[in-house]
């Protein structure tokens, strides 16, 4: 990349060894540049500070490393940081500007009077960067957000499911509720009872379910950016709780319900 002395400052790029440009150093001939940490590991320059004064050959001309800044992603990320050289020939191709103003258009309109005067037969073409990486990424973004829902979906359906089991389960063994509790058994053993199938059920779609999910997720998409977060046991942990938790109130709102009916309604009825 082509810069100016101002860029690592404006694009808070941090500096590991050595300096930035000076102002002028490069105006008669490029005599200086700068590298990444991935180039002076790549090159087995050493330490980064091992690697100022080393001298290499760029069109004819013996340019010095005079500092090593930090790796930084300047690709997308399905790529690895490679080795990177900053130089500063005054080759520039755009203008990066750091705009701190309530009235965007109105700076917009005075950086486009100072660029006429300095390029009056091309029209200024601005962006915003974080809107640009915004929109590099929409499509991953508008994937999770699909994901996302479709899981909602799942999730709530599966619910909706598990309620109506366990209305029909509780029903179709009342008059064995109603016997239990006459011979003495207490409403948390019938709760108990009547939930034990539905939370094995669960249990074998968390164990079956979970490997699967982990997969897909950690090795196929996130696999696909080099650069990415981590599917900890957090996450999973996090998840199998709030689905135990929907499983608990499903079940146990109809089995409480059903282990407090009055067992002599419920035989007289049946």
């Amino acid at each position: 990349i082509e810069v100016d002395d101002s860029y690592l400052e404006n694009m808070q790029i941090e500096l590991v060894a050595g300096r930035d440009f000076v102002p002028g150093e490069n105006d008669v001939r490029e005599s200086s540049m700068l590298v990444n940490e991935t180039f002076v590991k790549n090159f087995g320059l050493g330490s980064p500070s091992d690697a100022l004064g080393t001298v290499f050959n760029i069109g004819g001309e013996s340019v010095e490393i005079v500092g090593v800044i930090k790796d930084i992603i300047y690709a997308n990320l399905e790529e690895y940081i490679n080795s990177f050289v900053v130089r500063n020939t005054g080759n520039y191709q755009y203008a990066n500007l750091k705009v701190a103003s309530s009235d965007i258009l109105g700076t917009l309109s005075s950086v486009e009077e100072v660029w006429d005067k300095v390029d009056a037969n091309h029209r200024m073409g601005a962006a915003f960067m974080d809107q640009q990486i915004e929109d590099y990424y929409e499509f991953l973004v508008d994937f999770m957000k699909i994901f996302g829902f479709i899981g909602f979906l799942a999730v709530s359906i599966s619910t909706l499911g598990l309620l109506g089991t366990a209305i029909y389960s509780t029903q179709t063994r009342m008059k064995e509720i109603g016997i239990r509790k006459t011979f003495g058994a207490s409403e948390g053993k019938l709760i108990y009872l009547l939930s034990r199938g539905f939370f094995i059920m669960v249990m074998w779609a968390i164990l079956i379910g979970t490997p699967i999910c982990y997969f897909l997720f950690d090795k196929v998409i996130l696999a696909q950016n080099v650069y990415r977060t981590q599917i900890t046991i957090v996450e999973v942990g996090g998840s199998i709780s709030v689905l135990l938790a929907l499983c608990l109130v499903t079940i146990v709102t109809q089995t409480s319900r059903a282990a407090r009916t009055n067992p002599a309604n419920v035989l007289r009825d049946e």
